[in-house]
């Protein structure tokens, strides 16, 4: 690169744009090189990498179209939790690869002991308890394309708070 070669103090920053910029992300925005990691939440088809290199006053830019094409997950595996009444609680799922298209279906097996918000992108589905009892939570991992993918089970157990004692003394 003739344009570094000869302006050795040459710095480089690095931007994603296009509808499919937002499942993806930027390990570094200055330097040499970055590397650009699918987050598996793109909603669109394409993004647009660009570098500019500028000494000085002088700059130029290069850009680089990039496909994105959603990971379809293989597995979903989740962990059962405990909630108690008056609090809201989560169940913690994992997607593999851990770079899939994070989309996921949740159904609570008895909404008369919890219900949940449904659908999930963020590794936790919400649960909000309604009575004591113990349910099956299901989870299944949404294709980019909605259809559905692998799925699993774990349980969610709601419990009453237990209120203190009251104690009065008599004299």
């Amino acid at each position: 690169n003739a344009f570094a070669v000869n302006n050795p103090a040459v710095t480089y920053s690095w931007t994603l744009s296009g509808d499919g910029a937002n499942g993806l992300e930027l390990m570094s925005t200055s330097g040499e090189n970055t590397i650009v990691k699918y987050t598996g939440s793109a909603s669109g088809t394409t993004a647009t990498l660009i570098v500019t290199a500028t000494a000085g006053s002088s700059s130029r830019t290069a850009s680089v179209t990039i496909n994105v094409t959603p990971v379809e997950p293989t597995a979903i595996s989740a962990t059962g939790t405990t909630v108690y009444m008056g609090n809201s609680g989560e169940a913690v799922y994992t997607l593999t690869p851990n770079y899939a298209y994070n989309r996921v279906a949740a159904v609570s097996g008895n909404t008369s002991v919890f219900t949940v918000t449904s659908p999930a992108t963020t590794g936790a589905v919400a649960i909000t308890p309604v009575a004591p009892g113990q349910a099956t939570l299901t989870l299944t991992a949404l294709n980019s394309n909605s259809s559905n993918g692998p799925s699993t089970t774990a349980t969610v157990i709601v419990r009453d708070i237990c209120a203190a004692p009251e104690f009065s003394f008599e004299q």
